[in-house]
Formats: C-alpha cells, structure tokens, sequence
C-alpha cells in the first residue's frame, strides 16, 4: 500500500499551477488535526498485516508545515499501521523554506527523500511564473539538505517557457546536474485552468513556444541528462540507476494506494476511484463536527482500466505488457488495439520485444497522440 498526503498551502500561487491550493496558512493547525482525524477514520481501508511500501507529503506546499504539524501526522499514523520498513518517505519543499535548521528538523523525521521544486534556474524566468524563490536560494536548498543528511534528492524543471531558448534550456540541465541530484523530473509549461499564464495567453500577452522548438528540447533533455547518468524511465521523469521514484510509479502500474486531505485521490488497485473535496473549509467541518469526510467516487468500466493501462503504462520505459491488456478487453476490442500498436510500430514510434509493447526515441516525443489513437 502507498499512502499520499495533500498538503494544500501555499503562500503564494504561482503563475502556471492547477493544482488545490490556498493561502490561508492560519487554517495550518486545523488542517492538520482534520488530516489526523481523517488517518483514524479510514483505518479499516489499511489491512493490519499489510506493509506501507511509500508515504508521499505533496501540495501545495507540505514545507510549511512544521516539527511539530510533522511529528502529529506520523504519530498518527503509526498508531494504526506499521511504518517501518517503509522504502520512501518523500516530501516536496519550497527551495526559499530551506534554512539549516529546518533541514536538520526534516532529517530528525521518517523522511528519506527530497523532492524540491526548482523549475528554472533563470531569475527572469521565476519572477515570470510567480515563484518565490530565486535561484541563489534553490541552489543554497540543496547544499543545505546535502550537508544534513539527504543524499535522495529529486529537482522539477520546467521547460518550454515563451520565447525560451536551447542554451538557456540548456544553462537550467547545466545547473541542475552540477548539484547532483538523484532524480530529475522536467515537465513542458503547460497552459491549464484558471490561471494567470492562461489569462496572458488568451490576453495575447503571451505566446506558446513552438512545436518544433518544445520537440527539439525534449530531445536536448533526454540527450542530456543521459548523457550524465539520468536514465529515463518515464516521459518526464530521469533517474540515477536504483534511485527510481517507487511512489509514483506505483500510479503507473496501477497499485493501490490512499490519499489523504482535499483534493486527494484514492485507488483500491481494483476498479474504484475515490476522491476527497477540493474544499479546505468543509474538509475542517468534517473534523469539527465528527463527521465523514467530504468525497466522490467512480466505479470504472473495463473501458476505463483498459484506457488507463495504455496511458499509464506507455509512457513508461518498461512499455505495455499485451497480456496486461488482455484481461481487461473483449477479443475484438484486443485485436483492434494490436492493429493499431502494429501501425506505430511501422512507423518506429513503437518496438516490440516479446509481449511488451514500448515507445522508442521518436515516439515519445510523440506520447500523447499515440495513446490517445490507442484509447477504446
């Protein structure tokens, strides 16, 4: 089982990001007793016997929160399972949080691993997105966290930025590896929700980057960070050997897993899909008036799982497994994907190795649209 935990604060909200947050820190207090309250109240959903292979804190902004908000949360927890032979406990963090002090408070708790979102080391380029941080700071982060114990450090870059260019794409991959990370994650700038970017974009004030120019750093990233030892074994995602991220990838090969504060989402590794409310407030209400916990869930179809496996799966460099596929699909509906898997394959987007199905180079600069023809 693999548990995640929401942490939906930020002090600010940065330019580009879709995900649930807020700003109301003072709520911090009552939001970790509601998440403590939730633990206890799904504790049937955890098997006594059952080992937590991955405890996940994302956000939001989970280093905001405390010592003291920290050592509440993992009590909690081990009041009602066992946590020990835990193999990644990863908390995201801001690189402007980062003092020795509170490096040395993280490396005091269960956490063996750092995720830090960076996402440029361009000055201009973080004042553009809103973050907070500039890149002086994200570099001290890093030493900081190094000098006090942690060794399992993965750094987000964002790439693909309105007018961007390869040596600047370049310079970002430059500084990052000089730091070196374990695990780098690189995700193209991406216009969604309401946002302030998508507000500029429909504005005219600004403008996508283009295609050719988005491909031709993608392949300046693999390139790259190959090149130094990052193996890439998911479209965004590059690892020094062993040093994977297991959390996420138990959402590609589809294990379950419980999440935990609003937004969060929750898989029993079968067919349903459960998910808290995007609402702070009521999330709180619920532990103020002993009540359950605010959520929907979604009963999926063998479409769906199918669906599901050919996205999450390709995208992987361990491909797509056709017996895999098998169970979840009529005969037809099989012969029909494999059909279109055969049309890929002549045009070298995909391989075929025994019954795995995977992306080669060219096609992954291609993912979406692949699996997306794929999809029943």
């Amino acid at each position: 089982m693999h548990l995640y935990f929401h942490i939906p604060f930020c002090k600010t909200k940065c330019a580009y990001c879709a995900f649930y947050s807020c700003t109301e820190t003072k709520l911090i207090d009552s939001f970790v007793d509601a998440l403590c309250y939730e633990i206890l109240l799904r504790k049937n959903e955890l098997d006594q016997n059952e080992i937590i292979q991955t405890i996940y804190f994302g956000g939001g902004t989970p280093s905001l929160l405390s010592q003291h908000h920290f050592l509440q949360i993992f009590n909690t927890i081990k009041s009602i399972c066992d946590i020990s032979k835990c193999k990644e406990i990863t908390i995201e963090v801001n690189p402007d949080d980062i003092s020795a002090e509170y490096a040395k408070m993280l490396h005091s708790l269960p956490f063996n691993r750092i995720s830090i979102g960076i996402q440029s080391t361009n000055n201009e380029r973080l004042s553009f997105i809103q973050r907070r941080h500039d890149s002086q700071q994200a570099f001290d982060a890093v030493k900081q966290l190094q000098t006090n114990g942690f060794s399992n450090i993965s750094l987000d870059l964002i790439f693909g930025f309105p007018n961007q260019t390869i040596l600047e794409l370049q310079n970002d991959l430059n500084s990052l590896i000089a730091l070196q990370p374990t695990h780098i994650s690189t995700y193209n700038l991406t216009f969604e929700g309401e946002t302030p970017l998508v507000e500029k974009l429909k504005n005219k004030e600004i403008h996508e980057l283009d295609e050719n120019t988005s491909i031709q750093m993608y392949k300046t990233i693999i390139n790259t960070l190959n090149q130094h030892g990052y193996l890439q074994y998911e479209v965004s995602n590059f690892a020094k050997k062993g040093k994977e991220s297991i959390h996420n990838s138990c959402y590609w090969t589809q294990k379950p897993y419980i999440g935990y504060g609003p937004a969060a989402h929750s898989y029993d590794g079968k067919n349903i899909r459960r998910w808290n409310l995007s609402d702070l407030k009521k999330y709180i209400q619920s532990f103020e008036n002993q009540t359950n916990i605010p959520f929907d869930t979604e009963n999926l179809s063998q479409t769906d799982l199918a669906n599901e496996l050919l996205m999450t799966r390709l995208r992987t460099k361990k491909g797509l497994n056709i017996k895999d596929l098998a169970s979840k699909t009529t005969e037809k509906e099989l012969e029909k994907i494999e059909q279109k898997l055969l049309k890929f394959i002549l045009s070298d987007d995909i391989k075929k190795q025994n019954q795995n199905y995977k992306l080669t180079k060219k096609g992954f600069l291609r993912t979406d649209y692949i699996i997306s023809e794929l999809f029943l």
